[in-house]
């Protein structure tokens, strides 16, 4: 449990780290403080763009956070990162709602723990003139203008499967591990994991479903959990960035290393260990710096006025496979698989 702890201690200095250097004020390339200063006030002229998320303090929202600034700053919005300290859906709300009464944003970019109970607050914020856009986790339809997403649940469910096959082979048990229970769409994402491991692959055995609230001392044990309670488990399957860390950690420490493997989403910097331990053989995920980006930009295009009517291939810089898939849902199509042998290509 000590091992654990300590474990835990080195997550939240490597969140900080990435909140320091994802909020660094950048210098103008002359040096010049005087440049510096009037690129800030710049950066301000077309207002601001409030992203939230559900908790700080988690590398993946400090390197998401990160990229919504840079992405802000150079469409010339002034980005304000806002989230409770911890997984909390109910703090998430009263900082929308706090966002709403100070009138100081014109968008929003906001990844929702709970799909549902957060509506009333972005409806509140769509009434008083805020651009919604989600991200990440999306929201009811009625709570926002647009869903920024990366593509269909469907696809990204079943590449976390593939990844689990690569890994483990197509027989045996395996957990997943998810990070809330309270959001639709994660729990439709997970339901069609099910569905797409069952069908194509029959000699999987799915033994337990759990949820981590994206707490990782809370992914640790209950990966702890599952080893002892499952001994011919093969893989957890983590569709959580905490629990995936949490859960090679686990493996490590209970000796399994070669017999259990952990598969998902992770951030290559932090898919590293995981891969030194051999805990891991790879990780499918995407760049959150480059899908909050894509979250900033719709949310600035819906501001100027630009609107997303035609199904179908959209222009929006830097996003060359973006389309409107349906009716306030785009998406951009950008998956990365990490490898032992490709991970040092990537820095974020």
């Amino acid at each position: 449990m000590k091992k654990g702890r300590l474990f835990i201690a080195v997550l939240l200095i490597l969140a900080m780290t990435l909140s320091v250097v994802g909020c660094g004020k950048k210098e103008a390339a002359t040096g010049d403080p005087n440049k510096a200063e009037t690129g800030e006030k710049a950066l301000a002229s077309k207002g601001k763009i409030a992203f939230v998320t559900f908790a700080t303090g988690v590398p993946y929202f400090e390197v998401g956070a990160a990229g919504a600034k840079e992405t802000g700053q150079a469409l010339g919005y002034e980005v304000v990162y806002k989230g409770p300290a911890k997984a909390d859906s109910a703090a998430e709300i009263q900082i929308i709602n706090d966002l709403v009464t100070q009138g100081e944003v014109k968008g929003m970019v906001v990844a929702c723990m709970d799909s549902k109970s957060i509506i009333p607050a972005l409806k509140k914020a769509r009434e008083a003139g805020i651009k919604v856009v989600t991200w990440d986790l999306d929201c009811e339809p009625e709570g926002r203008d647009c869903y920024a997403g990366l593509m269909d649940l469907v696809i990204m469910g079943n590449e976390w499967i593939e990844s689990m096959v690569r890994s483990v082979g197509d027989e045996g048990e395996y957990a997943i591990v998810m990070a809330t229970l309270t959001n639709e769409f994660m729990n439709k994402r997970i339901d069609n994991m099910k569905k797409y491991a069952a069908e194509k692959y029959p000699k999987l055995k799915l033994v337990a479903v759990e949820s981590c609230d994206a707490d990782p001392q809370k992914a640790y044990q209950i990966a702890k959990d599952l080893l002892t309670k499952y001994p011919n488990l093969k893989c957890i399957a983590t569709s959580s960035t905490e629990a995936f860390s949490s859960a090679a950690k686990a493996i490590e420490d209970d000796g399994k290393i070669g017999k259990v493997y952990v598969v998902g989403g992770l951030t290559p910097n932090l898919a590293k260990p995981a891969f030194k331990s051999g805990a891991a053989k790879e990780a499918v995920l995407w760049d959150p710096g480059k899908w909050a980006g894509f979250g900033v930009t719709v949310a600035a295009q819906l501001i100027e006025g630009k609107t997303f009517d035609k199904v179908g291939k959209v222009e929006i810089a830097g996003y060359p496979q973006a389309e409107l898939f349906a009716p306030g849902i785009l998406y951009y199509h950008e998956l990365l698989t990490f490898t032992p042998e490709n991970v040092d290509k990537y820095d974020f």
